[in-house]
């Protein structure tokens, strides 16, 4: 499955990249993220975003948020996207702190972000799609991997797997067959 999982993986970034770096060319106005920037997630998202930047090897170093000037290049955006990410997928777990109510409006303000950057670059709309298409293909291999385990009725198999998009079905398939 880890093969399947990696090509999968060369699969979305290899789609996705020109779409990236044509994204990456583009400025978005400061303001889009500074109505957010109220929030404690928020905050912290942009604190994640200059950590992966400096990880990642980018050049130069992301400025303090109130250095930015009007316009602020989208890659910088898509980093503290990442970086809300992952505040709030680490928030979600049991004892990570941040409360269902928290979560979802952090969660619908990001969607709100989103939705204006992928308005007025859609070509950052567009790779977000095909990122997101591989990982919830990714998903379903390992939730194939997961369906016949203790304590998992036939049924909820039967709902969970049609609930899927037939690509996502396909993977699921392929990760339920690799634990046979």
């Amino acid at each position: 499955v880890t093969e399947v999982t990696e090509e999968i993986s060369k699969r979305q970034r290899a789609d996705a990249k020109p779409l990236y770096e044509k994204a990456y060319e583009a400025t978005v106005p400061k303001s889009i993220l500074e109505k957010h920037m109220n929030s404690s997630q928020f905050k912290r998202a942009y604190e994640k975003a200059q950590e992966l930047w400096v990880a990642r090897g980018e050049e130069g170093v992301m400025p303090a948020f109130d250095e930015l000037g009007d316009d602020v290049p989208l890659m910088m955006m898509d980093y503290v996207k990442r970086g809300l990410d992952d505040v709030l997928n680490v928030g979600a777990k049991p004892g990570g702190g941040i409360g269902p109510e928290i979560l979802s409006a952090n969660r619908t303000r990001k969607n709100e972000m989103l939705a204006e950057l992928d308005e007025l670059v859609p070509a950052y709309g567009q790779a977000r799609a095909i990122w997101a298409g591989a990982e919830a293909a990714q998903e379903a291999l390992v939730r194939g991997q997961n369906a016949f385990k203790r304590g998992i009725t036939a049924d909820a198999v039967e709902r969970e797997f049609q609930s899927l998009s037939p690509a996502e079905k396909a993977h699921w398939r392929e990760g339920a067959l690799d634990t046979l």
